[in-house]
């Protein structure tokens, strides 16, 4: 069925742009449905520049979740431990080439 759906959405695409597929496509509109209001875009700058963050280059963002959702217990849910999230971190920024990291 899956295939079946992204058959039936690639004659939506313009032929000219079938070639990236549909991944490429949905990112696309998502960049553009999503995209901030100005006034959101101002305060992200004003934010980025107290930090210091160059404003061309990537910065790679990571949310720690702790407390409500970790302990096993009823949730039954892992607690990772921060020296997994900092080996995933050192892995991502050396592939790709990413120098700011923030943890949240």
């Amino acid at each position: 069925a899956p295939q079946q759906y992204q058959t039936a959405a690639m004659k939506y695409i313009g032929e000219g742009f079938r070639q990236f597929g549909l991944l490429w496509w949905r990112s696309q509109l998502m960049a553009f449905v999503w995209r901030p209001l100005p006034y959101v875009q101002r305060d992200i700058r004003r934010r980025r520049d107290a930090l210091g963050w160059p404003e061309a280059e990537p910065v790679l963002a990571v949310h720690v979740r702790r407390g409500d959702k970790g302990g096993g217990g009823r949730s039954g849910r892992l607690v990772v431990d921060m020296e997994q999230y900092f080996d995933q971190i050192r892995e991502m920024t050396t592939g790709y080439e990413v120098r700011s990291v923030f943890v949240a």
